[in-house]
């Protein structure tokens, strides 16, 4: 959901994921933006043309 909402994470790792719950099959939560960024999709296609040309 995050991606649709435009945010980036960022830092993704094993201690930035929670369970909803203590079932085994509970979901998980990402946890902790700190560093996450916001983008919109013209934002994102400048930076993918600005890579690919740069």
């Amino acid at each position: 959901m995050c991606h649709k909402n435009g945010v980036i994470h960022r830092d993704l790792n094993l201690e930035n994921f929670l369970h909803s719950n203590k079932k085994i099959n509970s979901p998980l939560h990402a946890i902790d933006f700190g560093l996450c960024v916001l983008f919109t999709t013209s934002l994102l296609k400048n930076k993918l043309y600005l890579a690919k040309y740069s």
